[in-house]
């Protein structure tokens, strides 16, 4: 916490200001001198006692300014640790195992999520980017509701419909045609190879302010997908809108701090079986899995 001397500054200007006035008026009322005096006297009272004050909140302002410089200091020293560490702690455990990477949050993909998943030695088999913005978008809606030939009743139906129709393709073989057909718009980017046996999937969420979007978009998502053998549902440690609390409710393993070393290690050893409620926010049960297990 920085302490704001702007505002004590104009405290004591508005003092003075004030007190000013008062002998102004005295004065001018014929008051005795007595009362001027008096007056006098309080004022230089009071700016003793606010030029002590002021004295101790920039003495306590340095203190926390110090300890805010150690700190970061220490928070570097450690995130350099984690991530030279990290390697060592990944390298090989998914070695064999096929992922499949869903994004439906605001944050898009990391790029360090998918070199943790490369380092451990999985397959990303392919990456599916549903873009949040463009998908309540009137006119994509429009567009898929009319190129797909679905007769829905309202924008949460669709959201579910849409949802539904990506899952299918991410476990069932088949040309692709539809998810093409989906990809026509801004609201949906796909790399990669679909129907295809999964070990995993990660589903990566993350909103940017209230919205019931998450339980007509991920949490079918998540229902459908949990065939699969580990579904994973994450997000970013500085999303705004967290929707762990929602992935929580299918009992799931989640990861909150995906983009820090910490929910990295945790996601592959989430995709290795190991449950639980992994990250650094309230909803989280502990920091990273018990890898030495």
């Amino acid at each position: 916490m920085i302490i704001d001397f702007k505002y004590h500054i104009a405290s004591l200007i508005a003092v003075f200001l004030a007190l000013g006035l008062g002998i102004f008026i005295g004065t001018s009322l014929g008051y005795d001198n007595r009362i001027g005096e008096a007056i006098l006297n309080q004022q230089k009272q009071l700016t003793q006692g606010i030029e002590k004050r002021l004295d101790e909140l920039k003495k306590k302002n340095d203190e926390l300014e110090a300890i805010n410089e150690e700190l970061e200091v220490t928070n570097k020293v450690l995130k350099q640790y984690q991530e030279e560490t990290l390697p060592v702690l990944v390298k090989g455990k998914l070695t064999g195992k096929k992922v499949a990477i869903v994004v439906t949050g605001y944050y898009g993909l990391n790029d360090e999520v998918k070199e943790v998943l490369k380092k451990a030695g999985a397959e990303i088999v392919s990456i599916t980017e549903i873009i949040p913005e463009e998908l309540t978008n009137p006119a994509d809606i429009d567009y898929i509701k009319s190129q797909m030939k679905w007769q829905i009743k309202d924008e949460k139906e669709f959201y579910t419909k849409f949802a539904l129709e990506v899952g299918k393709n991410l476990l069932t073989p088949g040309d692709g045609s539809t998810l093409l057909t989906l990809a026509k718009t801004d609201a949906l980017k796909i790399t990669g190879k679909y129907g295809v046996p999964l070990d995993g999937v990660v589903v990566i969420g993350g909103g940017l302010s209230e919205s019931d979007l998450v339980n007509y978009l991920d949490l079918p998502l998540i229902k459908f997908l949990k065939t699969v053998p580990v579904v994973i549902g994450g997000e970013y440690s500085n999303v705004e809108k967290s929707y762990i609390k929602y992935y929580q409710k299918e009992r799931i393993t989640t990861i909150d701090d995906l983009d820090l070393p910490s929910g990295q290690l945790s996601l592959v050893y989430g995709l290795l079986g190991v449950k639980g409620d992994f990250g650094v926010k309230s909803t989280a049960k502990r920091l990273v899995p018990p890898i030495g297990q």
